[in-house]
């Protein structure tokens, strides 16, 4: 046997051959396996903060064009004639805050 479980060995048969494979490891090997898991921890510490990152960006980019439709959708209303109170009523917003996104857009 060459001293690693098979594939299709229970897990902890598994897990006990690695532990007594690690036993068996002199100090150096030890080092760099500890040293290759500590890098394969931050490569992946990295990508979850990348994503975390690129999620965040994206919900942003979302809110913005949402208000820029918002804002686009009062304008059009409002050159039908619809009166500001009325768009309140249908979009839930109140009339200050029309009154904001006209002024920002």
């Amino acid at each position: 046997m060459s001293g690693t479980a098979s594939e299709c060995a229970p897990e902890y048969i598994r897990k006990a051959s690695k532990i007594i494979d690690c036993v068996n490891m002199s100090e150096e090997e030890r080092k760099v396996i500890s040293a290759m898991e500590r890098m394969e921890a931050n490569d992946e510490a990295e990508r979850y903060y990348i994503a975390t990152e690129n999620r965040e960006i994206g919900r942003a980019e979302g809110r913005a064009e949402g208000r820029a439709e918002k804002n686009e959708m009062i304008k059009n209303l409002l050159s039908l004639g619809i009166p500001i109170s009325q768009i309140a009523q249908a979009s839930k917003l109140s009339e200050k805050d029309i009154q904001e996104a006209l002024q920002k857009g």
